[in-house]
């Protein structure tokens, strides 16, 4: 049943009607229409991350923002005027007290929908901006063919300029992500980024290596190279092997025996647990000159070990021929 507080539905309609929430600042420049996968992966990871906070996210999937529930209509099922008796009876007034507190009932439901298409409108114009700056630079195509698809006839012809839908653009390009993997450059750099697994394969790493080269060669193939592979696929145990492949040559007999224990083990699946226990032999063979010269300039110390002497600073040469000042008759000393 519908509240019969008018000043309590005008105030919980205006505590935040009017609060809008852009936030796009951040949006990279879109990579171009035939990027490579990492470059348009890196662009959508971004613009996501910077979406997620904003209306628009629950708008381009078909829901309402929860910070708008408070604009939701009442239900007014039960809740219509009844036929006025005539001023004599006695239920004249009440009928009357009624009647106008359904029409204000209306009346209000009305201007919360009102708020909530402005609330859309302002999103949905606000995002289109946003991705006109982002795609602008080196997707102009793509940024004409939206914006042919998804301008509204009826608003741009009553303010005068272009309206654009930027919730539609966002379900446009999504819907176009996924129907791209056989543009040319991301089909190439599929194959490039699996022949660089290959060559990291190929190229080991030095004997004596840091711990911390072991981790970076492994983290530099779980997010640069990995994620892109189209006839490769590395999970489970088969990415186990290619961290331990990644162990200095000097190494290769404790890469066997950790393959070994972790199939004992029946834990080959664990890619994490290979790669630590890997990581704990390289740091035990690693150079120490190296490791504590790594741990210095982590620290701060630039390579000086914790509380060793400053070197003496060379000297400052003085009134030598070179530097002298001029002598009061205009020539040096």
């Amino acid at each position: 049943m519908y509240s019969h507080d008018t000043a309590a539905l005008y105030a919980a309609s205006e505590s935040s009607g009017h609060t809008y929430t852009s936030g796009y600042f951040g949006i990279p420049v879109h990579p171009g229409e035939d990027a490579s996968a990492k470059e348009e992966s890196d662009w959508w990871r971004i613009f996501n991350g910077i979406i997620a906070s904003t209306d628009a996210v629950h708008y381009a999937a078909g829901e309402e923002p929860p910070r708008l529930a408070h604009l939701k209509p009442a239900d007014l099922t039960d809740y219509a005027e009844v036929t006025v008796p005539a001023a004599t009876e006695a239920s004249y007034m009440k009928a009357v007290g009624h009647n106008r507190h359904v029409r204000a009932a209306v009346a209000e439901n009305t201007r919360r929908a009102t708020m909530r298409d402005d609330h859309q409108w302002h999103s949905a114009t606000s995002l289109a901006a946003a991705l006109d700056t982002a795609l602008r630079p080196r997707a102009a195509s793509l940024l004409f063919r939206l914006q042919k698809k998804h301008r509204d006839a009826t608003r741009s012809t009553k303010l005068g300029t272009d309206q654009y839908d930027g919730h539609a653009f966002l379900k446009t390009m999504r819907a176009e992500l996924a129907a791209g993997g056989s543009r040319p450059s991301k089909a190439r750099s599929y194959e490039w980024h699996e022949e660089q697994y290959r060559v990291m394969r190929a190229t080991k790493l030095p004997d004596g290596c840091s711990s911390q080269d072991f981790g970076d060669k492994c983290n530099l193939l779980d997010t640069h190279h990995s994620p892109y592979f189209r006839t490769l696929k590395l999970e489970a145990e088969t990415l186990s092997e290619a961290y331990l492949s990644f162990m200095p040559a000097a190494l290769a007999g404790d890469a066997r025996r950790i393959a070994d224990q972790l199939h004992e083990l029946g834990k080959m699946n664990d890619p994490e647990e290979a790669k630590t226990r890997a990581m704990r032999a390289v740091a035990a063979a690693a150079d120490p000159v190296a490791e504590h010269a790594r741990l210095a300039m982590a620290l701060g110390y630039g390579g000086r070990a914790p509380g060793a002497p400053s070197m003496p600073s060379a000297p400052a040469y003085v009134n030598t021929p070179a530097n002298a000042p001029p002598t009061p008759g205009g020539t040096a000393l």
